[in-house]
């Protein structure tokens, strides 16, 4: 039997047509969910004053036309000295450019939250010399323009002495079909 949402490709149902078990079977399972899980416990360092990419990163994988909801990421990170600034990166062809999960400010003026922008910033950061855990969980309904789109950790500290990074746990949930109204 086919699948009987027609927001999913499926045909309408009929006035009188019989639920069928194999119906009921194909419409539950018209929704793909999937969670990337990306974990790194290797301790990554830098020392550049502009924005770097830590070898942390996760890939999905045909991607194309789907939709983000949901990115987890929780890490240790510490500086040796001044501020230790770290974010998220989505990197496609067709994103743009890059797409960066920030701290949330308005008018340059932090706010509660997080942004979804095409210019790079903080999403937190750390002057302590001792590793503590940070991280974010965000919903931002980002439609995937690639096949390919890499998830980066990036990061930077601003005087060019040490920032660093370990325990990545970074988890990507996603959807296959939806509908743009």
């Amino acid at each position: 039997m086919a699948v009987r949402i027609p927001d999913l490709g499926g045909d309408e149902w009929e006035a009188g047509t019989a639920l069928l078990a194999a119906d009921l079977n194909d419409t539950v399972q018209a929704l793909v969910v999937h969670r990337l899980n990306y974990t790194d416990t290797t301790e990554r360092t830098t020392t550049s004053q502009a924005w770097v990419d830590s070898p942390s990163s996760a890939t999905i994988t045909s991607g194309l036309n789907k939709l983000i909801t949901g990115i987890t990421l929780k890490c240790n990170i510490k500086s040796d000295s001044d501020t230790a600034s770290y974010n998220i990166q989505l990197k496609g062809d067709n994103l743009g450019g890059s797409t960066f999960i920030t701290a949330a400010d308005s008018g340059g003026v932090a706010a509660a939250g997080v942004s979804v922008r095409t210019t790079e910033a903080a999403l937190f950061s750390t002057t302590s010399g001792t590793y503590s855990t940070s991280g974010n969980t965000i919903n931002p309904a980002i439609k995937l323009l690639d096949d390919t789109t890499k998830v980066i950790i990036r990061f930077n500290n601003s005087t060019g002495n040490s920032a660093f990074l370990d325990e990545v746990d970074l988890r990507i949930t996603y959807v296959d079909d939806f509908a743009d109204d």
